[in-house]
C-alpha cells in the first residue's frame, strides 16, 4: 500500500516521483503566472515636468533609462523598495532627473529634480520608453 502522494502501479508498485512532477509542473506554472504583467505598461506624460510609468518595476525601467543615449549616472540606484523617495538619478543633457515612487498610485515618477519643464530631455525620455515599450 502507497502513502503519501504515490499512487498505485498495476504490479503494486509505489510512483512517488510521478505525482510530485505532475504537482510540481502545476505549482511552477502558477508562480510564473503570478510573476507575468497582467497587462502591459503605459507612460503618461504631463506636459513637460514629468511623466509617470506604470506596469512596470523599478529595474527594468532603471535599465531601460540608462540604454538613452547621452544618460550619465552620477550615483547607484537604491534597490529598497519604500514606496517613497527617490531611486534613482541620472543626467540628460545637462539636467538631473529623479525616479521617484509615488506613493498614490503604483507608478513610478520620472521628473527633473529643478520642477522646470525640460521640453527636449522629456521628450526623448517618452519616445525611448515607448521604443523600449514596444520591443518587450
Amino acid at each position: 500500500m502507497c502513502r503519501g502522494l504515490t499512487v498505485e502501479g498495476q504490479r503494486g508498485e509505489c510512483h512517488e516521483a510521478v505525482v510530485a512532477a505532475a504537482g510540481l509542473k502545476h505549482m511552477i506554472a502558477f508562480f510564473k503566472s503570478l510573476l507575468q504583467l497582467s497587462s502591459p505598461w503605459e507612460v503618461q506624460v504631463y506636459g513637460d515636468t514629468h511623466c509617470e510609468v506604470y506596469g512596470i518595476e523599478y529595474r527594468p525601467l532603471y535599465q531601460c533609462l540608462s540604454r538613452l543615449p547621452g544618460v550619465v549616472l552620477p550615483r547607484k540606484p537604491h534597490y529598497l523598495w519604500t514606496g517613497l523617495g527617490v531611486y534613482a538619478e541620472f543626467v540628460l543633457g545637462g539636467h538631473l532627473f529623479q525616479i521617484k515612487g509615488d506613493p498614490w498610485d503604483d507608478g513610478l515618477l520620472i521628473s527633473p529634480h529643478d520642477g522646470l519643464p525640460h521640453k527636449e530631455e522629456m521628450h526623448a525620455i517618452r519616445e525611448h520608453l515607448e521604443r523600449y515599450r514596444n520591443k518587450s
